[in-house]
């Protein structure tokens, strides 16, 4: 007797089954209403992620301390965060001071005095005056006997959800001074959006291309 054939309709509410990424059901349609939406939430794509002017003449430091990186203009409220989603639950001047001083360190571009070490001096730096000059930092490196100081300013650091697809966006300025001179001896802009990716995952690949720029354009 011949084998009865059964036909099962799945329901529209089923779960998909695992290992099915979104990706697969993206449609030039879709794919393009996201990044309207992304544009319309002000995340515009540059064109270089990464740009690096270097200083005529300048001698790169060896030992770099980081100082930190201010992000008064990307410091979100509960208003944002509720709008825009999270990223994560340190501030982000600290999240890209970690992790752009790991990269340096880790390729080989300086050595990075570590944060141990660096993070007493600089408390007391900023108890001693709440907004630091140039000089100050300078001051503060000479102690850890560093010749170069990376500063920096966190200009964007949020992910966001346009019409179902998730975008997150990390965009920082850094400068890195001589501590003899007080001379800038370079100074990048870094930044640019990407779709699926979570903040932390961005910002350690702008780390680290950041890291290949400086090695590339190094006197």
């Amino acid at each position: 007797m011949p084998a009865k054939t059964v036909s099962v309709r799945r329901p529209a509410d089923a779960q998909r089954p695992p290992g099915i990424s979104c990706q697969r059901f993206l449609t030039p349609f879709s794919l393009a209403a996201a990044l309207a939406g992304a544009l319309a939430l002000g995340i515009a794509p540059g064109c270089k992620s990464v740009e690096v002017t270097r200083s005529p003449g300048a001698k790169d430091a060896r030992r770099l301390m980081v100082a930190g990186f201010s992000d008064e203009h990307c410091f979100r409220a509960l208003r944002d965060y509720v709008l825009f989603g999270t990223a994560g639950y340190e501030r982000p001047g600290i999240l890209v001071a970690r992790n752009v001083g790991r990269a340096l360190q880790r390729r080989g571009v300086y050595e990075v005095v570590s944060e141990s070490q660096a993070r007493p001096v600089i408390v007391r730096t900023l108890k001693a005056k709440a907004v630091p000059r140039d000089d100050d930092w300078r001051e503060a490196a000479r102690t850890l006997n560093a010749d170069g100081v990376l500063l920096g300013e966190v200009e964007t650091y949020r992910s966001v959800w346009a019409l179902f697809f998730h975008v997150s966006n990390v965009a920082f300025r850094a400068r890195c001074l001589d501590v003899a001179s007080g001379k800038e001896l370079w100074q990048a802009r870094v930044g640019g959006w990407r779709l699926y990716a979570m903040e932390e995952d961005l910002l350690a690949k702008r780390s680290h291309e950041l890291c290949y720029e400086l090695i590339v354009e190094r006197p």
